[in-house]
């Protein structure tokens, strides 16, 4: 039961908005418009109807802002307007989202709105001033953005410059002229001063800006990191390279004073914030927790590094090194990022440490019962982060999980290790700590990896060399020399023992074999990409079996990329086999189908 307001808008009859009350709450954006309208008979209409919702009309507008239709978000966007931040605490926030709107009806309708709340609406005057000096924006929406300044009566030099540059405009100049003399009424200031401060470079109200001081605070502090790191750094790095003893050797070593240096970026945040946002003592309260909760994890650190320091200067001593330090340090470490844990919980919640204490002591058990596998995982965590057992990149080995591969990510509960074959594993976290596997990493560290394999020779083809193999292997230059010592040695060693009664039972005599095992050392010596010393280098013959008898090597090469790593094996054993035949031995291959059948023709 509706009635035509000024040819555009309804209104329910007052006998209607009394007989239907609360439920005509849809109705309420357009009854606002309508209540606060100039024409007398449509808005007492409207405000008797809106008597008879009571407190779901705020409900009902803030709901219509976000229906389908933009005219029925325009009329909630004026109605919210209308209605103010009494009775809509966040209408502001709501009609600056409005102003974002796609719809240049609803826009209009915010701009509206925001001009019926006043100055409260000051935090959208710079959206306002885009709006206005935006000229792709449709008209309707620029002229009433153009009164909302002018109502709000914000003097700051965005708004003024896109209030004076309007006055070009003919379609808005009239709003802007109208809204510039409500700003000089509200502020007190001429014509003149107004103008010119439109026209200042806004440095002034560019620094009034708290995300401008909070930038240039944060600046601050990473200058204060980089000077505090580099000094103390590079002063006690100094200090410990000239000094005769050795405690100052292992807190540089551990980073003591690296670590110790991330304090100074949360004293100077925790400090200065409260400068930097004034007028926001809740957001500057929440960053200087967060500050002092930064300085209590960056202590934590320090403490952490320095009982690191303590161990491995401990374990250098001849009387502690055998002694199990580690797992002392350790209960210390763990009592430690417990304390740091609360301290840390503690600013940021904003309450006392003891309280978490008290609690902690009462839930034990049932933290216990319902967290098991969490706990479990925590325990397993620091300990495979105090043991160093596995860091991300590691190449790690479990066979009971189906796992060869590339460790990707450690988390409280799983460990993600990226097989070789591209597939993902996934390993519980105390499995580590319970279960045994292989990490490669030695491996990686220690700058060479393991050649272990073998030739299985045919012990038919052994023998000892007689003169003209022995002529032939003298020209290989790698034999050279052995042959030369050895032939020697072996001389003496038959004079010696009257052996050279024509039986070569009785003396000694290089064999194919022997000299095909030094060789294989010689070529290996002469690799340059096998480790030399300091690594295991070994060629040595195993035990006969129905194989043959195994020559293996047993030596570590520079190369460890895999792909690599295989390639220069392959050189290596290619090379190995192609030579058998200069002396005169054979490897050991089981007889395949062509044997059979060349044995059958024979």
């Amino acid at each position: 039961n509706v009635v035509p307001v000024s040819g555009t808008c309804q209104v329910p009859r007052p006998k209607a908005g009394q007989a239907v009350g609360p439920a005509a709450a849809p109705a309420a954006p357009r009854l606002l418009v309508a209540s606060a309208g100039s024409d007398a008979a449509a808005a007492s209409q409207a405000t008797q109807a809106l008597e008879t919702m009571g407190a779901d009309v705020p409900e009902a507008v803030k709901s219509a802002l976000d229906h389908a239709d933009p005219a029925r978000r325009a009329a909630a966007a004026r109605a919210t307007g209308v209605l103010g931040t009494g009775k809509i605490p966040e209408a502001v926030n709501l009609l600056i989202t409005a102003l974002k709107d796609d719809s240049p009806l609803v826009q209009a309708g915010a701009a509206g709105g925001l001009a019926r709340i006043g100055p409260d609406a000051a935090p959208a005057s710079h959206l306002l001033a885009d709006l206005l000096a935006d000229h792709a924006n449709d008209m309707s929406v620029r002229q009433t953005a153009a009164v909302a300044l002018g109502k709000i009566g914000q003097a700051d030099s965005k708004t003024l410059q896109a209030l004076f540059t309007s006055l070009l405009d003919p379609f808005v100049a009239g709003p802007a002229a109208g809204s510039i003399a409500e700003i000089k009424a509200a502020s007190g200031l001429s014509a003149e001063e107004l103008q010119k401060l439109s026209q200042r470079a806004g440095w002034e109200d560019f620094l009034d800006l708290q995300w401008v001081r909070a930038c240039l605070l944060l600046l601050c502090s990473v200058l204060v990191y980089l000077i505090a790191r580099g000094l103390l750094v590079t002063v006690f790095r100094a200090f410990a390279s000239k000094s005769a003893a050795s405690w100052d050797d292992y807190l540089v070593k551990h980073k003591v004073f690296y670590r110790l240096s991330h304090l100074a970026p949360a004293l100077v945040i925790h400090s200065g914030i409260g400068l930097a946002i004034p007028d926001d003592p809740w957001l500057s309260g929440i960053i200087q927790r967060l500050a002092m909760a930064w300085m209590v994890l960056a202590g934590t650190l320090v403490a952490n590094a320095f009982i690191d320091a303590i161990t491995a200067m401990l374990q250098s001593y001849k009387g502690t090194k055998d002694k199990p330090i580690r797992s002392y340090t350790q209960v210390v470490k763990i009592l430690l990022w417990l304390a740091g844990t609360i301290l840390l919980l503690a600013t940021l919640m904003n309450r006392s440490p003891w309280a978490f204490l008290s609690g902690l002591g009462a839930l034990t058990a049932v933290l216990m019962l319902v967290f098991k596998d969490s706990i479990l995982g925590l325990v397993a965590s620091i300990q495979i982060a105090t043991l160093d057992l596995v860091r991300r990149g590691d190449w790690i080995e479990m066979p009971k999980f189906g796992t060869d591969g590339e460790v990707i990510d450690i988390s409280l509960s799983t460990i993600k290790v990226q097989n070789w074959d591209k597939t993902i594993s996934t390993i519980p976290t105390y499995a580590l700590i319970s279960d045994s596997f292989k990490n490669w990493r030695g491996m990686s560290e220690s700058g060479g990896r393991r050649i272990r394999r073998s030739l299985s020779l045919d012990m038919g083809s052994i023998r000892f060399c007689d003169g003209d193999l022995l002529e032939k292997l003298r020209k290989v230059n790698l034999l050279k020399d052995y042959l030369a010592g050895k032939e020697q040695e072996i001389a003496e060693w038959n004079k010696e023992h009257d052996a050279e009664n024509g039986s070569q039972v009785n003396g000694r005599h290089l064999t194919n074999i022997g000299t095909y095992r030094a060789y294989i050392e010689a070529y290996l010596r002469a690799h340059p990409e096998i480790h030399q010393e300091g690594m295991t280098f070994l060629v040595r013959q195993l035990s006969p079996d129905s194989q043959g008898l195994p020559i293996e090597i047993y030596v570590f090469s520079k190369e460890q990329r895999w792909a690599f790593y295989e390639a220069m094996i392959g050189d290596i054993f290619d090379h190995l086999l192609a030579v058998l035949p200069e002396f005169e031995l054979r490897i050991y291959q089981r007889p395949t189908g062509a044997d059979l059948q060349g044995l059958a023709r024979a």
